[in-house]
């Protein structure tokens, strides 16, 4: 399941357990640092795009549609889903791995 499923199923309305959140928010990190070591940005970081496991123990990072390679980027205002769209989107700034990091 991605992680919007999880948190309807699982949360009941009231979210998912501490523990589950620090384990995600882990392992989300530990993709992010592997993504700039890479030298690519997701661009498109957003619950949909993480896949949960049946136990529930490990999450990750799918759905590399609009990932691009830093520094061979479009200013385009339409590249990330409105509600995780950082600052440097909305103002039509250049971007770079902090963009990654807002979306999270």
């Amino acid at each position: 399941m991605n992680l919007r499923e999880v948190l309807k199923k699982s949360g009941r309305n009231i979210g998912i357990k501490l523990p589950a959140v620090r384990s995600y928010s882990k392992q989300l990190f530990i993709a992010l640092k592997h993504l700039k070591s890479c030298g690519v940005l997701h661009c498109d970081i957003k619950p949909d795009n993480m896949l949960v496991n049946e136990n529930k123990y490990v999450l990750k990072l799918y759905d590399f549609g609009n990932a691009v390679f830093a520094g061979k980027n479009e200013v385009t205002p339409y590249l990330i889903s409105r509600f995780y769209r950082s600052p440097e989107i909305i103002l039509g700034l250049a971007y770079d791995h902090p963009l990654d990091i807002w979306s999270v």
